[in-house]
């Protein structure tokens, strides 16, 4: 399978336009060949996310109006193959809880959610035809957009275009970090979670600057997208019971339930807070140009 980390002894625009096709190739490969459904979709769309960082990398590069072309399409698509995952998310979020309370009555109010949630997925299985209809519509798009991605114009050297888009999504992090905490709800932790995921993709494909110091980087910051993963899936758990889109048996089982989920998430939050304290500390500026310079150094390195 084709890397996606950056190579170092490679023209930078030329590493950009393999990797941005390397993830297309993925999601086509994923949509047509994997035989697991729910596993093609959830690939697909942590690829739908790489390639909304890689933009986001050298959104100095692009004009403006095609920055937001290309990062909307790739939004729409990987929202057109996202019903399933979703459900799914919810499900495996009742599986963590369960763990916690594998017996009696909250074990009971937990199994009853689930099956329910089973059984709204099974109804959108069921619906083959517009499955295989949006899975069409999401490849031959892909197809368009790859000769796109080939007309990109971009410059040999991106040094300074990466340490801006380094620069802006640690900032973003940095002050919707700060917004959550300060107005604590699910939808400003989504938006920290948005900018956290970015930046570990960004990072992620600059890895090879220095990877014994940026890989332990890597494993604390997509920890703390797991963290604040699982606090999204309560808090659109919660979103379900709240509207009774998921409406249980008696009403005293969705107050029980409600109230483990503000729990967790308060649990969530607190180890959040200081994982973020932490990875969040130092300057935007600073922290961009330490990557890039590690990586102009690679360049030299391997070029000696």
């Amino acid at each position: 399978m084709t890397t996606l980390e950056f190579d170092p002894s490679q023209k930078c625009n030329t590493e950009v336009k393999r990797v941005a096709l390397a993830l297309i190739e993925t999601i086509q490969f994923n949509l047509t060949s994997e035989p697991d459904q729910h596993h093609a979709i959830h690939e697909s769309r942590k690829s739908f996310k790489k390639l909304r960082a890689l933009l986001r990398l050298i959104r100095k590069e692009l004009k403006n109006k095609k920055f937001l072309k290309e990062d909307a399409s790739f939004r729409n698509l990987s929202r057109e193959i996202s019903a399933l995952r979703d459900i799914t998310s919810l499900m495996e979020c009742l599986t963590r809880l369960h763990e916690k309370y594998p017996t009696g009555s909250t074990a009971d109010i937990i199994n009853e959610c689930r099956e329910l949630l089973f059984a709204r997925r099974l109804e959108l299985e069921k619906d083959s035809l517009n499955w295989e209809q949006s899975i069409q519509n999401v490849k031959n798009t892909l197809s368009v957009r790859e000769e796109q991605i080939g007309k990109w114009k971009l410059q040999k050297k991106l040094y300074s275009s990466w340490q801006r888009g380094l620069d802006e999504i640690y900032k973003a992090a940095q002050k919707t970090m700060a917004v959550a905490y300060k107005h604590p709800n699910g939808e400003n932790f989504h938006e920290w979670r948005k900018n956290v995921k970015y930046l570990a993709n960004m990072v992620s494909f600059l890895k090879n600057a220095w990877p014994p110091v940026i890989e332990p980087w890597l494993l604390e910051i997509s920890n703390l997208a797991t963290i604040l993963g699982e606090d999204h899936d309560y808090e659109m758990l919660k979103e379900q019971l709240e509207t009774e889109n998921l409406k249980l048996e008696k009403r005293f089982h969705a107050t029980i339930l409600h109230e483990i989920l503000e729990q967790e998430i308060e649990q969530l939050r607190k180890v959040a807070y200081f994982a973020g304290k932490k990875i969040f500390a130092e300057n935007s500026k600073s922290f961009s140009a330490r990557i890039i310079a590690n990586y102009k150094t690679a360049t030299l390195e391997m070029k000696s």
